[in-house]
């Protein structure tokens, strides 16, 4: 994550993907996904959406966005959506 007064664009489109198994994610080839697309919307509803899983899942999600000032990278682990979720200015529901 970037500094939190950086702006992030929560309307921006996203997709969660989701690894088969712990190894597949661990071994991901360069720009050849094998993950699949479990849930399409904006960054916002995919950051809702995963944090409506159950928490022994959420390590086999992703959240892939737009590369944007107030992100450090476009794919999004656990850790950093978890993060995005933290930030004040994250939109309500």
């Amino acid at each position: 994550m970037r500094k939190a007064s950086t702006p992030v664009r929560y309307d921006a489109p996203a997709t969660i993907h989701r690894w088969f198994t712990p190894e597949d994610r661990a071994v991901r080839a360069g720009d050849v996904v094998r993950a699949a697309v479990v849930f399409e919307g904006t960054l916002a509803e995919c950051v809702r959406e995963f944090l409506a899983m159950p928490t022994d899942e959420q390590f086999l999600h992703e959240i892939f966005t737009d590369t944007q000032d107030g992100l450090v990278r476009s794919i999004l682990g656990p850790d950093d959506i978890r993060k995005v979720a933290a930030r004040d200015d994250f939109p309500a529901d």
